[in-house]
């Protein structure tokens, strides 16, 4: 498991800049001159609310990578995911830009360590910065994070209404007809009618 105290957080940020965890006093003390990119535009994949423990996909534009690209002239990108309840960072790997190409990341709010418990949920800022030298970031990108709902596994005997879901050998289902589960055969898997496989 990676550790993301502010310190290794730091010293990842300083070793990701090209400058080794002994030049990260350096870096901090650093001025670099930089422009802000195009437009900024960061997008996340739509969702009405957005899940812990959920994977989404973050894009930004190809015009905003060239003109990274064109400043720092670098083509390699990292999204930074910043919670801003917990005061946190964590890092997504290195993605190289193709040119004319928008670059996306897979970006999953989750505990980042056991000693973090709950951290998911929360208000997250989600930028991108070059991944080899120290950048002016692209966002932030405003997500607010709340806990994953809990889905109940299907139980024989149990009493289930239209729209309710549930679990059953690690699949999700909905309930398309309201009805009690009276034998051991009217498991989701086996009863379509009873249920739609999510």
């Amino acid at each position: 498991m990676q550790d993301n105290t502010i310190g290794s957080i730091r010293g990842r940020r300083a070793r990701r800049a090209g400058f080794g965890i002994a030049g990260a006093a350096a870096v901090a003390a650093m001025t670099v001159a930089t422009a802000a990119p195009a437009s900024a535009q960061l997008a996340i994949t739509s969702a009405p609310v957005y899940y812990a423990d959920t994977t989404y996909t973050v894009t930004f534009p190809a015009a905003d990578a060239d003109a990274m690209v064109a400043q720092y002239g670098q083509n390699t990108f990292v999204l930074g995911a910043t919670n801003t309840t917990r005061t946190f960072t964590v890092w997504s790997p290195p993605v190289t830009y193709t040119a004319g190409q928008d670059v996306t990341f897979q970006w999953t709010p989750a505990d980042v360590t056991p000693t973090m418990p709950g951290s998911a949920p929360g208000v997250w800022n989600l930028s991108v910065e070059e991944a080899h030298v120290v950048s002016t970031p692209v966002g932030p990108l405003v997500v607010t994070v709340v806990a994953a709902p809990v889905v109940a596994a299907w139980q024989q005997g149990a009493t289930y209404q239209v729209g309710d879901v549930v679990t059953y050998n690690g699949a999700e289902y909905r309930c398309i007809q309201a009805h009690t589960a009276h034998a051991p055969n009217w498991t989701p898997d086996l009863t379509p009618a009873l249920w739609q496989k999510l």
